[in-house]
This record gives C-alpha cells, structure tokens and sequence, in this order.
C-alpha cells in the first residue's frame, strides 16, 4: 500500500510488497480479539446487528498519541464472522467503546467463506498509554455497505494506495485512491515483462504488485496533490528479492530522465543498502538528500 499526505506527522499504513509509497507511521495492529459474540449490552441500531466482537488495540505499539489514525485491523478464520455476517461484509461496521458511536472504516480484503478480514478504521483517538477498545459489529441482514472509506483518510492524506486490485498493464487508473480525488496509478509493463510480474500479488496486508524488470512501474500523472507547498511525508512497504539499487517513489520534473522533483531509493552506501531521500529544484544534482 502507499500513501501520500501534507504533514510531516506520522500518520499512515501501508499493505504491499513492492512498490514506493505509504507514510512516515508505524502500523497499529490489534494483538487482542474478543472472539465470543455478543447479543446484548449497550448496542449499536440494536433493531439489527445481532452479533458484536470486542478489539483491543495495544498501546505498547503506538509510540505517542495519535488523532483520526487509520488502525489496521487484520484478522483470519473468524468462524463467527463466516457464519453471521453477509457475504460481501457490508453489514460490518465499527465503533468506539461505547459501543454506540459508529467509527469510519474501509474493508480492503475480505472472505466470507474463512471468516477473514482486512479493514482499516479510524479511531478518534489512540493513545499510547492506554489500551484502546473498539467493537466491530456484524450480522444485519438488511444493512446496506457500511464503509466511509474517504473519511477514513480524511485527516490530510492525498493518496493511499493498498494494490489491491489487478488491472492489467496500461489499464487507466487501475489501482484506486481510497482518497477521494482523482490521484489513481496506471501500471505499465508489470504484467507484459518475462521475469513474472504481476498486479496479482500477496502484500503484507492483502493485495500487492510484484516489479521484477527494470521498467515495471505505476504512473500516476502529473497532478499538484503530489507536490504540496508544505510538508509531505510518504511511505512503502516494500520486499526485495534480492538486495539491489533501486527507486521506490519518484517524481519527475518533465524536463529529462534525471530531473526530478523528489525521489526516494535504495542505494549501496559504505557497504550497506539503504534508503535514500533527494529533493531537486532544477536540474540533475539535489539540493538536499539524506540517507535514512
């Protein structure tokens, strides 16, 4: 997955193996799941849902306290979900401790089959001091979707990419913004090469695309979101099947192959691969790079 957002705070998760992008944040993940269905308490639209599972989200994972943060809730072979909730899952829906105050989500992957899910919610405020409890909520046979996937994003993110679609190459737009603008990724030649790449792939998450040649890339097309006037932080979840020289993110600046606006790689330095980061205001030395 990939992200892009005008702020220098952290604030962003990522799901795929290859590809640059995502966000200067760690990933909070739910190490606690109370797995034993519920039919009572205080509950959400209680003319509905008949089942609720309490989610604990660890603070020891979060280095310091975070506002409107998009969590990862990722879980597998949940044989309640499989039995109680539609197929598609869009009678699943979060909410705050209260169990009452329903909270924005975005399911990326889902199998209604094995109980399995990978959502991301928004919790209003994550402390890293104090567990945090959500609820998440299922089996409502007339709900319609539950998702507010662009408010999920909503606290300054441009993009956010998960690749969790698999378009073929040159297919316009392919890979969706979970943002709500227009920033979609075209792929080129990740399918056509003969190495085996694919927009098919397993990510961290879900969904990934798997670059093996040299051209393999996603274009994204020359839009302002992606060079803001303030801070901009952006993060990748990445795999390298073999330690090599690379670009993650890069943006072109129209006037030659090496002239570029901003551009995050992986290089050999004293030995050791390590990520790069360059800014460049004209022509083809940066004004700035550190080594991360």
């Amino acid at each position: 997955m990939m992200q892009f957002k005008n702020s220098k705070k952290a604030v962003a998760c990522v799901s795929n193996r290859c590809l640059g992008w995502n966000l200067a944040g760690l990933v909070v993940v739910v190490l606690l799941l109370g797995l034993v269905p519920s039919a009572h308490g205080g509950w959400y639209s209680d003319s509905c849902w008949q089942y609720r599972k309490k989610l604990t989200l660890d603070s020891g994972l979060v280095e310091a306290d975070q506002t409107d943060f998009p969590v990862l809730i990722s879980f597998t072979n949940d044989s309640d979900l499989a039995a109680g909730a539609q197929s598609d899952f869009d009678d699943v829906l979060f909410t705050s401790s209260n169990g009452t105050t329903k909270l924005s989500h975005e399911i990326e992957d889902y199998d209604s089959t094995n109980g399995d899910i990978v959502a991301w919610v928004k919790i209003p405020v994550l402390s890293s001091s104090t567990d945090t409890d959500i609820y998440m909520y299922y089996g409502c046979g007339t709900a319609g979707d539950q998702q507010n996937v662009s408010d999920v994003w909503s606290n300054g993110y441009n993009a956010v990419y998960h690749l969790h679609e698999t378009p073929a190459d040159d297919a316009a737009d392919g890979h969706k913004n979970s943002v709500s603008n227009s920033l979609h990724l075209t792929p080129d030649n990740i399918n056509a090469g003969s190495s085996g790449g694919t927009t098919d792939a397993t990510g961290r998450a879900a969904g990934a695309d798997d670059f093996k040649e040299s051209g393999d890339n996603l274009q994204a097309g020359d839009h302002a979101d992606f060079t803001p006037s303030g801070d901009m932080t952006f993060q990748a979840w990445i795999k390298l099947d073999t330690l090599d020289e690379g670009v993650i993110v890069y943006k072109n600046d129209g006037e030659g192959p090496w002239w570029y606006s901003y551009r995050l790689d992986i290089i050999l330095d004293s030995g050791y691969y390590r990520p790069k980061f360059a800014v460049n205001s004209a022509g083809d030395t940066p004004d700035c790079r550190k080594l991360i």
